[in-house]
């Protein structure tokens, strides 16, 4: 008698090290103003800005519609399942929540202190390209 085996031709593709892979554009923006509830609205046709994440652990982010704002490169690296680690080759590091995320959409969520002292709770929402 064989062992049990797997329907899925690919598990790992399910995690999000590999769903996280690839180009995605921006679609909406959210903060949640110090309430703890975000509310996404959806970026200006005109905005152009994308991220891709390389399988080597690098990636590009590129802003169209702001040409003075040069393209970032970045590491980045999956934590504890749950979050983005992303490393700016300016020096500025982030580790940004896993929201959601399939194989179109991803939501990354961050909570920062304002300069009013309160601790607010931000997101970005792209759809992969």
């Amino acid at each position: 008698m064989g062992g049990l085996l797997s329907c899925s031709k690919n598990p790992g593709a399910e995690n999000p090290y590999h769903k996280i892979q690839g180009k995605w554009k921006l679609s909406a923006t959210a903060s949640d103003g110090g309430s703890g509830a975000l509310i996404y609205q959806p970026v200006p046709v005109a905005q152009d800005y994308e991220i891709t994440f390389n399988s080597d652990g690098t990636g590009i982010e590129v802003d169209k519609y702001y040409t003075q704002i040069p393209s970032q490169d970045f590491s980045w690296a999956i934590k504890h399942g749950d979050s983005v680690w992303i490393a700016k080759v300016a020096h500025d590091t982030t580790v940004y929540y896993l929201a959601y995320l399939n194989a179109t959409k991803l939501q990354l969520t961050w909570k920062e202190v304002t300069s009013l002292g309160y601790v607010a709770l931000n997101g970005k929402e792209y759809i992969k390209l």
